[in-house]
């Protein structure tokens, strides 16, 4: 996500010590958090969003972006590479709703109580049954050529990842309130320590490209001789 460390974080300073990752929830998407901080000073959506492509924040199409496709597939991402979930989290797992709808009516009924809305994406460990699987039992036996017979033996439940990306009100005590404009930021929780939130304020164009070689150096090292 730009160029903020979350991997470097994780897999250095915290997968280390014995942590365990349970969730995490950010602000993913610069452009939608230029559109909402630029209502919130008054702009029409319209506005907003051609500052931002004036800005090379925003893509020609920002439909990806204003829909919540584009924070979503980064949600798939971090799970993945942050190996969160007994089973890598899959696209249709995570539950999707954009800025396209959000009027200057309701970023101002926010700030009439104290809150912020921004583009929020999470995703965050829950029980699956075994039913909600992809395989009901173990142990199957073959019945017969192209017949499998179900067995009894149930698979125990297990920890998967699901996420969302949504809009949210943003209360002061939260830690993505502070975001202004193309800032960008990402909690990690664990099983055993505080809450640790990653920040980059005023996120730019070379800052994206300084992340995505970041994450394809990281990714090299393992084939490295």
């Amino acid at each position: 996500m730009d160029g903020v460390p979350i991997f470097s974080t994780w897999r250095g300073g915290m997968e280390p010590g014995g942590a365990r990752l349970v969730r995490f929830r950010g602000a993913l998407n610069s452009t939608t958090s230029v559109v909402l901080s630029g209502m919130e000073r008054g702009e029409t959506m319209e506005q907003a969003l051609q500052a931002a492509k004036d800005a090379g924040i925003a893509e020609a199409d920002p439909t990806g972006d204003l829909s919540g496709m584009d924070a979503a597939v980064k949600v798939v991402a971090l799970a993945v590479a942050l190996e969160l979930g007994s089973s890598p989290l899959r696209l249709e797992e995570v539950a999707v709703s954009g800025v396209q709808h959000v009027t200057s009516a309701d970023v101002a009924a926010a700030q009439a109580e104290g809150k912020k809305l921004r583009l929020v994406g999470s995703a965050e460990l829950v029980e699956v049954s075994a039913d909600q699987g992809t395989e009901s039992c173990i142990g199957a036996e073959k019945v017969k050529a192209g017949e499998v017979k179900a067995c009894p033996e149930k698979v125990k439940a297990r920890q998967a990842a699901r996420g969302y990306v949504r809009v949210e009100a943003l209360e002061p005590g939260d830690p993505l309130y502070g975001l202004d404009g193309a800032d960008a930021a990402v909690t990690l929780y664990t099983d055993r320590l505080a809450p640790v939130t990653i920040m980059q304020k005023g996120s730019v164009v070379e800052d994206t490209a300084f992340g995505e070689f970041a994450d394809i150096m990281r990714a090299c090292r393992p084939l490295a001789v």
